[in-house]
């Protein structure tokens, strides 16, 4: 039988097609035979939850970052932001990161203090003398080793710690106050942290603790007769409309930390951590200037609306009414540690040394 030429010259044709093809994609196979997968190009999405409503700085602050990230990714990275308590409290939201099924958030340090006590220092009144003080406790050696040991107990990583919501000032609805006293009988909305509860005490009040999502809702069914936050808050959620009176108490400085979940935080290409690294830098110096130039806004708005600003406020009274809460909190704190922190007796690391554990 006579053998067609042409289909013997097909058929080596063929084989040497195959023999090449399977040499060049030997580098992608492992032994058993298997393609590896190149997971660093992969998209890599990220969800972030907090509690602001989307027109106030924590949001506009992060949707700045999340286009600069988006950019300096090539959309690699996608940032899915949830504002206003969508995905529940702040204690709700941290068990979500703590259990991987949520990614980031912003949180205040009040409900670490629920698993480690020692963060309440940090949630305690009149310890900081300004937002330049409260930024630099944030950032000092005292809060990186609270934050070490968090991680290791939580699996909670924090990027940054000094993002700052602004100073906390006490609203009334019917009540002018200028020293505790005036505050007795009144209840007023905190929170959820002792520090704060302890604190609505030791004033003379009776405190009512609901979610941040409530808090308008509490003034307004009379729930309570006032609560304590930013002017910036009250500006925002128009409390105009269920408050009268603002005392410029200026009794708490309040920073917002940034969190990523650790084992999703590990699992980043080396690559994509440094630019979350320096952008959550960045977020923080924006998040805190725009608070800061909102504050300063929100009193002409609030006295434009028809409240009243109290600025004679007896402060030494009202610091000299929370001494009582020390005794109670030394034990959790560590002796000495809210003495320290009044005392700025630490020591201040660069956003570099402070993440660098």
């Amino acid at each position: 039988m006579k053998i067609n030429k042409k289909l013997i010259v097909f058929m080596i044709l063929l084989f040497a097609v195959v023999l090449i093809s399977g040499c060049g994609s030997s580098n992608d196979s492992d032994s058993s035979g298997n393609v590896e997968k190149d997971d660093s190009k992969e998209k890599i999405v990220i969800k972030w939850g907090h509690f602001a409503p989307p027109d106030q700085p924590l949001e506009l602050a992060l949707q700045k970052m999340v286009k600069r990230i988006s950019d300096r990714t090539d959309g690699r990275v996608q940032i899915d932001t949830f504002p206003a308590s969508q995905l529940g409290s702040i204690p709700e939201q941290l068990e979500q990161v703590m259990g991987g099924s949520l990614q980031m958030m912003y949180s205040t340090p009040s409900p670490f203090a629920a698993f480690q006590p020692e963060w309440s220092v940090v949630d305690a009144p009149f310890v900081f003398d300004d937002i330049d003080h409260a930024r630099e406790f944030a950032r000092s050696d005292m809060v990186q080793e609270m934050a070490k040991e968090f991680l290791d107990e939580k699996g909670v990583r924090i990027l940054d710690p000094s993002p700052i919501f602004g100073p906390r000032h006490l609203s009334t609805k019917n009540t002018p106050v200028k020293t505790p006293a005036d505050l007795k009988g009144l209840k007023i909305r905190v929170h959820e942290a002792q520090t704060r509860v302890d604190m609505i005490e030791a004033w003379g009040a009776s405190p009512v603790v609901t979610p941040t999502a409530e808090m308008y809702l509490s003034m307004q069914t009379g729930l309570a007769d006032g609560q304590e936050s930013p002017l910036s808050w009250q500006m925002d959620n128009k409390y105009w409309e269920v408050q009268k009176y603002v005392m410029l108490t200026n009794h708490f400085i309040q920073n917002e930390m940034v969190i990523i979940n650790e084992e999703f935080y590990q699992s980043l290409p080396e690559d994509i951590k440094e630019i979350l690294l320096e952008e959550v830098s960045i977020l923080a110096d924006d998040v805190t200037n725009m608070y800061i130039e909102a504050n300063e806004a929100a009193k002409a708005v609030l006295e434009a609306n028809g409240m009243v600003i109290i600025e004679d406020v007896d402060l030494d009274a009202f610091r000299e009414a929370t001494e009582s809460m020390w005794s109670k909190w030394e034990s959790q704190w560590g002796e000495g540690a809210h003495q320290r922190v009044i005392d700025r007796d630490y020591n201040v690391l660069t956003p570099e040394e402070w993440r660098n554990y």
